[in-house]
């Protein structure tokens, strides 16, 4: 399992313009087993994903696809 913190380097308004896509990539994610559960950190400087996969690499190549990270 790895926990994932997010941490927001951009103005809020420039997140919210991705958070549906974000939410998106999100959902494929649970669809596929990758991630257990998610959400924003409060405040909202940035959010938390937990994933049930056991490769980094493998995590790493599909978080680089989060629109927030892109």
């Amino acid at each position: 399992m790895f926990v994932i913190l997010l941490n927001y380097k951009v103005p809020i308004e420039r997140i919210d313009e991705h958070v549906v896509a974000h939410r998106q990539f999100l959902e494929e994610g649970y669809q596929k087993n990758y991630f257990v559960t998610s959400g924003p950190k409060i405040p909202r400087t940035g959010g938390v994903i937990i994933s049930q996969l056991s490769e980094r690499e493998k995590l790493d190549n599909i978080l680089k696809n989060d629109p927030f990270k892109i």
